[in-house]
C-alpha cells in the first residue's frame, strides 16, 4: 500500500496499490468509487519521486485541492482532495531526503492563498521541564507533554486541541507511568493508532513510536525515566498487564535444550 485515500466524513480507508491509479465511478478503475457526484473516469492519481499528483480526467464536477479546483497539482501529505462532492484526505509518508515540489501546478492554485491548514495547540503553557512533546510528522511545532495525564480531542477544554472534524470532542488520553507513555482511546469516531496499530485499551508507545489520531501522525519523543530491562522496567513487569502482555514472563527461564521451535 503506498498511500490512503480517508473519506473526511468517515468511513474505510481506501488504499492505493500502485503508482498510478485511475479514480472513477466505473468498475474497471484502480480505485472505483459508487458516488454520484464522481466522473466514471475522474481523475488520476501519480506518485512521482515519492510524492502524489492529481489529474482531473475531464470530469463533470472537477477536481479540488484543499478546496482549490484543479487540473493538475500535486498533493502532499494529509492534504484534501474533493472529488466532486466527495472529500479525501490523501495519506503518506513524504520521502525526507527529498524537496517537496511546488505546491502550484495550475494558475488557478497560483492565484488563491493556500488554505491553513489544522494545527495541533497545546492549551497549557509550557514549562522548563517536559515529560515528552509530540512532534508533528508533516511538519510544524511541537506539543510539549507537561502532565502526567494528557486529553487530546476537538473541544477546547482538551489539554491538547486538534482543530480537526476527523478528530472526536474527547479522543484520546495520553498516560505517563513508570517512566513510560501509554494512550487510551476514548470510544473516538476515527480510531487511534500507535505505529499504525489500532489503540485497543491502553496500548504502550516506546520512545519515536508515530502516534495516530484520526488522520493526524506525531511523533512521541522522549526519554524514558528507567533503563530497558531493568526491574523498574515497566515492559518487564507491572503495567504489562494494562498493555496485554501479561503472558509473558521475563522471569521464566527456557529449560536446557528445550525446542523453542513447532
Amino acid at each position: 500500500m503506498l498511500a490512503i485515500l480517508l473519506p473526511c466524513g468517515g468511513g474505510p480507508e481506501i488504499p492505493i496499490l500502485s503508482t498510478t491509479a485511475v479514480v472513477g465511478r466505473q468498475t474497471d478503475c484502480d480505485v472505483s468509487l459508487t458516488h454520484r457526484s464522481i466522473s466514471g473516469r475522474h481523475c488520476q492519481l501519480e506518485c512521482v519521486d515519492g510524492f502524489w499528483r492529481v489529474r482531473d480526467l475531464g470530469s463533470s464536477n472537477g477536481t479540488r485541492v484543499n478546496g482549490i479546483t484543479v487540473n493538475v497539482s500535486w498533493l502532499m501529505p494529509d492534504d484534501e482532495l474533493t472529488l466532486g462532492k466527495e472529500r479525501f484526505y490523501l495519506i503518506y509518508i513524504a520521502p525526507e531526503d527529498k524537496a517537496p515540489p511546488p505546491r502550484a501546478s495550475s494558475l488557478e492554485s497560483l492565484r488563491k492563498p493556500m488554505p491553513a491548514k489544522p494545527a495541533a495547540t497545546s492549551r497549557k503553557s509550557a514549562r522548563a521541564w517536559t515529560l515528552g512533546e509530540l512532534v508533528p510528522c508533516g511538519g510544524g511545532e511541537s506539543i510539549p507533554l507537561v502532565k502526567s495525564a494528557v486529553l487530546i480531542g476537538r473541544t477546547l477544554n482538551c489539554d491538547v486541541t486538534i482543530e480537526a472534524s476527523d478528530v472526536s470532542g474527547q479522543h484520546c488520553r495520553l498516560e505517563f507511568a513508570e517512566g513510560y507513555w501509554f494512550v487510551r482511546d476514548l470510544g473516538s469516531r476515527n480510531g487511534t493508532r500507535v505505529d499504525n496499530e489500532p489503540c485497543v485499551d491502553l496500548a504502550p508507545i516506546l520512545p519515536d513510536s508515530v502516534l495516530t489520531i484520526g488522520r493526524h501522525r506525531y511523533r512521541l519523543v522522549y526519554t524514558p525515566e528507567v533503563s530497558p530491562g531493568s526491574k523498574d522496567d515497566p515492559f518487564s513487569h507491572g503495567l504489562l498487564e494494562k498493555a496485554g502482555l501479561e503472558e509473558w514472563d521475563p522471569g521464566e527461564e527456557e529449560e536446557p535444550g528445550k525446542d523453542t521451535q513447532s
